[in-house]
């Protein structure tokens, strides 16, 4: 069976987002804050277990050490339960999207805002707090994804994309690889793909370099019924020469 048009689409769309990201534009004006339309808690995660994350990151050099938490809630929601919950490493510039379920967020229209967005904010909320710039992100982890058309594009990935790497427990994906684009341009990834892009200025115009695909704990491709997780690795900071409108490594 031939990939689906799926994957074909999320590959050009992909590749949109990246030529895009390459830019160098200045960030918009936008709030910095969840607040007053959604209640916070924000504390540290004290039973997070990385497991495999923590294998694959220190695969590059990336350690885990301090992590933290924000769960966010609409006000607007008469049920109290958190729809946003997101963990970050500030100290090694990790965010983990862990739940983003904007079909509950039942804010007001002019309070509502992408789920990329509430994680830049839930960022820059961790980033203040411990005193780390915003261009320290270095890793967006999308974890355990229930997105079904996500899901397929990965599926497609895993099974007809070349791999720059293959390794115990991931298969590493750079623009070499039509996979690559194609994770980029599925729904989770697009939308990591709108915050770099939103905020290219604040990050240091970094791109993204690698695309990790992660297998299980067993070293095995993740099953239909398992919700796969994948990690965008991104570049340094980048700068413009002064003048000429190109970037300078």
């Amino acid at each position: 069976m031939p990939p689906s048009e799926l994957y074909h689409q999320a590959i050009e769309k992909g590749k949109a987002a990246v030529a895009d990201l390459d830019k160098f534009r200045e960030d918009p004006s936008t709030p910095t804050s969840l607040e007053p339309a959604y209640d916070i808690e924000h504390d540290t995660l004290r039973r997070f277990k990385p497991g495999m994350m923590e294998k694959v990151l220190a695969h590059y050099g990336i350690a885990f050490s301090h992590v933290e938490y924000i769960e966010a809630v609409p006000r607007a929601n008469t049920h109290r339960d958190a729809i946003y919950i997101n963990w970050f490493d500030p100290t090694n510039g990790v965010v983990i999207a862990n739940l983003n379920n904007k079909d509950k967020d039942k804010a007001a229209p002019e309070d509502k805002t992408f789920p990329s967005e509430i994680l830049w904010r839930s960022w820059v909320k961790v980033a203040k707090k411990n005193s780390v710039p915003l261009s320290k992100l270095r890793v967006v982890v999308r974890y355990f994804i229930i997105n079904e058309a996500s899901k397929a594009v990965i599926k497609d990935t895993w099974a007809y994309s070349d791999f720059t790497r293959d390794e115990n427990f991931h298969r590493e994906l750079t623009d070499t690889d039509p996979g690559f684009f194609a994770v980029l341009g599925s729904i989770n990834g697009y939308s990591t793909m709108r915050m770099l892009r939103d905020h290219r200025q604040a990050v240091g115009f970094r791109t993204v370099e690698r695309v990790l695909l992660l297998k299980t704990e067993d070293g095995e491709i993740p099953k239909d019924e398992q919700a796969p997780t994948f990690m965008m690795l991104l570049s340094s900071p980048r700068a413009m020469e002064a003048g000429e409108g190109t970037p300078q490594q």
